[in-house]
């Protein structure tokens, strides 16, 4: 039998966290803020969360290789801190930041 977990973490702790994560990433500028502070969502399933951010990139930067390893750190991050599993980190890309 499974044990049921009494406790619940924040969806703004997992959002402050996947911030502190993407300053870490090489070729990131900044999370795409929406209308109500950060684009990020995160949806709550049986699963694990699903994540959801916007990014804007450097110029110059490889996209694929950013939006992996990003997802890969992540993913790596939460399932250590929290000891759950997440189902899925989708990342749309919604600007290049030109060199001024």
């Amino acid at each position: 039998m499974e044990e049921e977990k009494n406790y619940r973490v924040e969806k703004k702790v997992i959002i402050e966290l996947i911030s502190k994560i993407v300053k870490e990433v090489n070729g990131v500028y900044s999370i795409k803020k929406g209308i109500l502070g950060k684009d990020i969502k995160i949806k709550e399933t049986p699963e694990g969360p699903e994540i959801f951010l916007g990014l804007i990139v450097k110029r110059g930067t490889s996209v694929p290789a950013v939006v992996e390893e990003l997802q890969r750190k992540i993913k790596q991050e939460l399932e250590k801190t929290l000891t759950a599993s997440v189902k899925k980190i989708d990342i749309a890309i919604k600007g290049i930041k030109f060199s001024s």
